[in-house]
C-alpha cells in the first residue's frame, strides 16, 4: 500500500473488500511503503476474520505516508520474509495498491524485477485508482512475469467488481492482427500474454492502404 488522498481511500476500501468478499483468503498481511517498508501489524499472517479486518481498517486510518515511493524497499522486505509469505502450498498472491510511480531508490522496472526475483514468485495484481497516471511499464512487467493483471478502479462504485477481479480466470492471447487492409508497425501496449474478463487491449498500427480494416484477436 502506497497511496494518498482519494486514491488512498479507494485503496483502503478495496483492500478490505477483497478480504471480505473472498472466502479463500484465510490469512493476510499488509506491507506499507514510502521511503521504507514496514508492516501494518506484526510480521506474519493475520487470520482473515471480521475482528481482524476492523482492526486493520482502524490502523490504516492512522497511517501517515511520506511523499516518496520506494518500491525496491518493499520488494526487499518481501524477499526477506519469503519463508513465511511463500511457505504454503503455493506462493501468496500480491496486491499492489500503489500508482507505482517510483521517486526513491531503484526505479527501472526491468532492473527491479531482475534484482527481486524471489519477491516475484507469487502472482501480482496491480490497481489504477481514479484517472491519475500510473507506472504502466512496471504494471505491465509485473503482469507479464507473474501471470497477473491490472484492474482499473475509477470510482467507488467499481470497488465491488474490482474486489472480485483477482478471481477471474484468464485466457491466452495468441495473436492480434488486422484483416481486410494492409498494416505495419502493429503493437499491443504492454505485450500482454493473458487476457482477463473486462480487460482493455490498447492496439496501435499504421494502415498503409485502403480496405475494410478489422481487428482480429485470437484467444485460447
Amino acid at each position: 500500500l502506497s497511496e494518498e488522498g482519494l486514491r488512498r481511500s479507494l485503496a483502503g476500501q478495496l483492500l478490505l473488500q477483497v478480504l471480505e468478499a473472498d472466502p479463500t483468503i484465510a490469512e493476510y498481511a499488509v506491507l506499507l511503503f514510502d521511503v521504507r517498508a514496514r508492516w501494518l501489524h506484526q510480521v506474519g499472517w493475520r487470520e482473515n476474520t471480521r475482528a481482524a479486518r476492523e482492526e486493520t481498517a482502524a490502523e490504516l486510518a492512522k497511517v501517515y505516508l511520506e511523499g516518496a515511493t520506494n518500491l525496491s524497499a518493499a520488494l526487499d522486505e518481501v524477499g526477506r520474509q519469503a519463508a513465511w509469505i511463500d511457505g504454503g502450498e503455493r506462493p501468496a498472491t500480491r496486491f499492489l495498491l500503489s500508482d507505482g510511480l517510483i521517486t526513491w531508490g531503484l526505479d527501472r522496472a526491468d532492473d527491479l524485477l531482475k534484482r527481486h526475483a524471489v519477491a516475484l514468485k507469487g502472482r501480482w495484481l496491480t490497481y489504477r485508482f481514479g484517472d491519475v497516471p500510473v507506472n504502466r511499464a512496471l504494471y505491465d512487467a509485473l503482469s507479464r512475469e507473474t501471470a497477473g493483471r491490472t484492474v482499473n478502479v475509477l470510482t467507488a462504485e467499481q470497488l465491488p467488481a474490482a474486489a472480485r477481479a483477482h478471481r477471474s480466470a484468464p485466457v491466452l492471447l495468441r495473436g492480434v492482427e488486422v484483416a481486410g487492409a494492409p498494416v505495419t508497425d502493429l503493437v499491443v501496449a504492454g505485450e500482454p500474454r493473458l487476457v482477463f474478463p473486462g480487460q482493455e487491449l490498447e492496439v496501435a498500427g499504421r494502415l498503409t492502404g485502403e480496405g475494410d480494416a478489422r481487428l482480429v484477436v485470437t484467444l485460447e
